[in-house]
């Protein structure tokens, strides 16, 4: 009964953590004219739904990471090419979650290294996405996409700061 009390706990921390990251995902975004106004009235229920989550303990600051990848290739492309640039924002709370903003908000490993720092994302199909910068800022975004069954791999190479 324990064990079962303290993973039911785990997960409401858990839980917690990710609202908060969440949050402050959806408050760093920069809205403008009529965004302004839904942004304002979205955080405000937002904050009356989770109550204290948005001031759960945090052991670090919160990193974040602004990616651009200027230059792709894929099974498409001959060469590199840079028609069409990639943004990827990644956000890592002081607990060790992270989430990585694009077109949505979702969640991804992250695993820090002597050297550098690697975002990994495992789709539902059982691809992988991985992002990986080095110190100096250089990255390279790996996509292993499947789409009806087939492979659709790209890499991205860019920069993060």
């Amino acid at each position: 009964m324990v064990a079962l009390c303290e993973a039911e706990d785990d997960r409401r921390r858990d839980d917690l953590v990710t609202k908060r990251i969440r949050l402050r995902i959806f408050v760093s975004w920069q809205v403008r004219g009529e965004d302004a106004v839904r942004g304002v009235i979205l955080a405000t229920c937002v904050l009356l739904v989770m109550g204290g989550a948005a001031g759960a303990e945090s052991t670090k600051p919160v990193q974040r990471f602004v990616c651009v990848f200027d230059e792709h290739v894929s099974p498409e492309t001959t060469r590199l090419s840079n028609k069409s640039p990639l943004r990827i924002e990644f956000m890592v709370d002081g607990t060790g979650h992270a989430f990585a903003v694009g077109r949505n908000v979702y969640p991804v490993k992250v695993i820090p290294g002597n050297n550098g720092i690697t975002f990994l994302e495992v789709l539902v199909t059982g691809a992988v996405q991985t992002t990986t910068m080095n110190k100096r800022g250089k990255a390279v975004h790996s996509r292993h996409t499947m789409i009806a069954g087939d492979l659709a791999p790209s890499q991205y190479y860019g920069t993060c700061e």
